[in-house]
């Protein structure tokens, strides 16, 4: 009974396309920014999803517990099929924590509606560049 159940999700989210964004680059290398004790590290969006506009940006340690960072806009518009390039600051006293950039797609609830999956993507913050 429960593997008919799980072949049938499996082959309902298959054979309806879904999918996420994409943000690159998937290992982030950090480069100086102008702001003392403050370093950069410069991302890349796509939006593939028709029905998703807006996403936010999060910095995340290694359990996923939310960091302080700076960025122009915390939520990014994104329209289908188009890339937008971002920055995402952050203080070199919180690198030792900082392990993942993410962006999170931000549903919007229409009355009626059928609810739709919330995607997030992640890059890694690479160790060498701490």
């Amino acid at each position: 009974m429960h593997t008919e159940v799980k072949a049938l999700v499996i082959a309902t989210l298959l054979g309806s396309g879904v999918s996420a964004h994409e943000q690159t680059p998937a290992y982030l290398k950090m480069k100086y920014s102008t702001v003392k004790n403050v370093v950069k590290f410069e991302l890349s969006i796509f939006n593939q999803r028709e029905r998703v506009k807006y996403y936010r940006i999060a910095l995340f340690d290694k359990n996923f517990v939310g960091l302080p960072f700076s960025t122009r806009h915390r939520i990014i518009k994104v329209d289908y099929q188009t890339r937008k390039n971002f920055d995402v600051y952050v203080r070199k006293s919180d690198l030792d924590e900082a392990q993942y950039i993410c962006t999170i797609s931000k549903t919007m609830k229409e009355r009626g509606s059928k609810p739709f999956v919330r995607s997030m993507v992640c890059s890694k913050i690479m160790e060498e560049t701490k």
